[in-house]
């Protein structure tokens, strides 16, 4: 028989021959029956592993892995698995679509390629998980912990990230088309070459954030912090900046073309070679003293009242 590693029964460690580590625990055999993880063995029955355990199966069990060792093309498609702990688990290619895994632990774990489409993923703890290519379309990340992941080339389209946790986080070319990310903190992320077309970014926190080549073209952006981010050559045609605090940020070569500033503070903040083609700087706070060097800009552009944009060494297309 392969070996699984081991799972949690009512607060012990069990093998995979039906055994309790600490043979205080009896098991019964169709607890394991019901749930192998293993390609070719079958996918796991989370109910049947309810009912052969008891009312507080959720409780009583977590998923342990040997470090290393693969759970091969595991199939949680609409499990029940709120609470569960898969911290360190090697789910590379799992399958999680449509389970609910509210305040689930995946710390650590290996979950290159997995998928969560739809899946409930409430206040769950990703953090320092592999999640690269991963993917969460319609997924509901509300509240979840994602500090530390690396989720370079997910897709996490439509998600909602309401206030998730994504400092330091690795985005590098992730897609968060449509995607809710209200209040969410991505201070200290990479998000080099990732896609927020149309994105919620309403109050979030980007605050140092690397965002070079990003695309927030569409994107609401009203009362964001980014403030020290960098976003050379960001794309950002009819994004809302309303009221963003992009205090020493730098823009260098990027695309501001209709985009709304209003009451946003540019304090230091630099706009080297920048387009602000159509861009609604009417109530910009501090314009006079960020770098507008090679800006450019249109007859559409809408400036404060007695504001010179050739005497900050901006041109006009």
């Amino acid at each position: 028989m392969m070996n699984f590693g081991s799972v949690k029964y009512s607060g012990q460690w069990v093998n995979s021959n039906y055994q309790s580590v600490s043979k205080n625990v009896q098991v019964p055999e169709n607890f394991y029956n019901a749930f192998r993880i293993s390609t070719g063995m079958g996918s796991p029955d989370m109910e049947s592993a309810r009912a052969s355990s008891g009312a507080n199966f959720i409780e009583n069990f977590s998923l342990k892995f040997g470090r290393g060792q693969p759970a091969g093309k595991s199939n949680f498609q609409g499990q029940s698995l709120g609470r569960s702990d898969f911290r360190g688990a090697n789910l590379e290619r799992a399958n999680f679509n449509g389970a609910n895994l509210q305040e689930a632990n995946f710390a650590g774990a290996r979950l290159r390629d997995a998928k969560f489409l739809k899946a409930d993923l409430q206040k769950a703890n990703f953090s320092q998980a592999d999640m690269r290519d991963s993917k969460l379309r319609d997924a509901n990340l509300t509240d979840a912990k994602l500090r530390g992941a690396d989720l370079t080339g997910s897709d996490m389209t439509n998600a909602n990230l309401t206030r998730a946790d994504l400092r330091g986080a690795d985005l590098t070319r992730a897609k968060f088309l449509n995607a809710n990310l209200t209040e969410a903190n991505l201070t200290g992320a990479n998000l080099q070459d990732a896609k927020f077309n149309h994105a919620n970014l309403s109050k979030a926190k980007l605050i140092e954030a690397d965002a070079q080549n990003a695309d927030f073209s569409h994107a609401n952006l009203q009362q964001a912090n980014l403030m020290g981010a960098r976003l050379d050559k960001a794309n950002l045609t009819q994004a809302k900046l309303d009221g963003a605090n992009l205090k020493d940020a730098k823009f260098v070569g990027a695309n501001l073309s209709r985009a709304s500033l209003k009451e946003a503070n540019v304090m230091g903040a630099d706009f080297k070679d920048a387009s602000f083609a159509g861009a609604d700087l009417s109530t910009i706070r501090n314009l006079n003293r960020a770098n507008l060097a090679g800006a450019s800009y249109d007859k559409e552009t809408r400036f404060p009242p007695n504001f010179d944009p050739e005497k900050f060494g901006m041109k006009l297309k």
